[in-house]
């Protein structure tokens, strides 16, 4: 298994505010512009959600059902830009000391927003309620943090993903950070932008640098019955590194990223490699994976099937939630 140099790991102060109801609190349609990022772009909002398989069912049984059941439930929530699902693997070796360790993080959904009122949806709809109670089913935890405009930040962008499907993911890695004891919130957030905009000149190879600097996170921002909110290690920020290969991803972490995140005594931080990608909405819209699910997506693709995402069929089947 690849290593990541060993440090310690530090818990971090609870944070007593919600960061959903923060970030609604916070909409200043006065002071921030409402355009949109462009066409396959993420926006600069976000909530992140980070989530714990329970503990009695098989890590393909959680992903076919988070993917294929839960995110097309997901999708009909009103107000995403984007909605992302990344399925992650084991944490990589070494990256946080185990004798504080925190629950093993299974999947990291990414929902960001084009207009500060939008955020309202996830708090308000409908769905969300079902959401909610659909979690039991799969998750023994979720996480939840949001991001207000400028918190979610791409750095890097060679080359942008074309496809709702990307399993081609070896070299892409999520690095969960948390400060260190009494790190102050704005040296952090300097400290880990210069970082991170740093990386394509650190690292040449590197093709994708996206940051989230976190909202205080609460437990009872998020309800859902019998579903753990009380994370072991309450995180600062989340980055998604892309490169060609693993080897060139950890070796860039290792070398260019992990003293800057270490700095401070107590800091922790926790690096997962992704399985897969799958981009559920799209530029405000589902994709026709996040509306039909990945066997019918394949299905579809394999036989030349077009005629399945046409406007006339999604309607039948799905009426104005296609929209």
């Amino acid at each position: 298994m690849d290593s990541i140099p060993r440090h310690s790991r530090g818990i971090r102060r609870q944070w007593l505010r919600s960061a959903v109801a923060m970030a609604v609190a916070a909409a200043s349609p006065l002071v921030f512009s409402d355009v949109c990022p462009a066409a396959g772009s993420p926006g600069e909002m976000a909530t992140i959600a980070l989530i714990e398989k329970k503990a009695d069912i098989a890590t393909e049984d959680f992903r076919d059902y988070w993917r294929d059941l839960h995110g097309t439930l997901a999708v009909r929530i009103p107000g995403f830009w984007t909605y992302t699902q990344y399925h992650l693997g084991d944490e990589l070796s070494g990256s946080a000391d185990s004798s504080a360790a925190a629950a093993a993080i299974h999947g990291l959904a990414e929902v960001t927003y084009c207009r500060e009122a939008d955020i309202a949806g996830l708090a308000s709809s409908a769905v969300t309620e079902l959401i909610k109670a659909d979690e039991q089913n799969a998750f023994a935890g979720t996480y939840l943090y949001g991001t207000r405009r400028g918190d979610s930040v791409t750095h890097v962008a060679v080359e942008a993903a074309v496809s709702p499907l990307d399993l081609d993911t070896g070299g892409t890695l999520l690095v969960l950070v948390a400060g260190g004891d009494g790190d102050d919130a704005a040296v952090f957030r300097q400290r880990l932008g210069g970082a991170v905009a740093a990386l394509a000149g650190r690292c040449p190879a590197i093709q994708w640098a996206r940051s989230h600097v976190f909202q205080p996170y609460q437990a009872d921002a998020w309800q859902a019955p019998h579903v753990n909110h009380h994370p072991d290690v309450i995180y600062d920020a989340a980055l998604e590194l892309r490169f060609a290969d693993r080897d060139r991803a950890v070796a860039c972490l290792s070398t260019s990223l992990l003293g800057a995140l270490m700095e401070r005594p107590g800091a922790t931080v926790s690096v997962y490699p992704v399985h897969g990608r799958y981009q559920m909405v799209r530029d405000g819209r589902p994709t026709v994976l996040g509306l039909r699910g990945l066997p019918a997506y394949r299905l579809m693709e394999k036989l030349g099937a077009a005629n399945q995402a046409s406007p006339a069929v999604l309607d039948v089947l799905y009426g104005a939630g296609n929209e």
